[in-house]
């Protein structure tokens, strides 16, 4: 049987719409160089990581297998830049995509906050105050309810107020 908590937190399923992300694709729009940046620092992080297996052949087929030692040290130090190329792609690919994230997402917001300064206020009084609030108040109480059942059933009873002082 299915929990009642379990079955508000079902992701819902929803279409592509390729109208919506069209316009989150303008979003991007002003920001190319982060754009390309990332692109390019995910085909040489998956360049890197596809060339690591090949090189284990390589260094089995060639240098392990015949006994040839020097070339093996070659390629063990060929191998160590190719991982230190996929950490750093790995790395500048994170910190770019996070960047571009956060600057869309503040362009959003200052769109947002635009578009409801401009509303008149008759707008707030024939929408009710808690509604866009309802869904984390929602959440709230799914944590309450959760906490309620997990800590008697799994952890004993919760503390209440600070730990005390040692």
């Amino acid at each position: 049987m299915i929990n009642r908590v379990d079955q508000e937190e079902e992701a819902v399923e929803r279409p592509f719409d390729a109208r919506m992300s069209w316009r989150l694709a303008l979003y991007v729009r002003p920001y190319p160089r982060l754009l390309w940046l990332s692109g390019i620092t995910v085909l040489l992080g998956t360049g890197a990581l596809l060339a690591i297996p090949y090189m284990l052949d390589l260094a089995i087929q060639r240098y392990v297998l015949p006994k040839n030692y020097a070339g093996l040290v070659m390629l063990v130090v060929v191998m160590s830049a190719v991982y230190a190329v996929r950490y750093f792609a790995y790395r500048t690919q994170t910190f770019v995509a996070s960047k571009l994230g956060q600057e869309i997402l503040r362009d959003l917001r200052s769109e947002l906050f635009h578009h409801i300064q401009k509303l008149n206020f008759s707008f707030f009084d024939r929408i009710p105050g808690g509604r866009p609030e309802a869904s984390g108040t929602r959440a709230q109480e799914r944590r309450r309810r959760r906490s309620n059942f997990l800590y008697p059933a799994v952890l004993g009873r919760p503390r209440r107020g600070p730990a005390p002082c040692r």
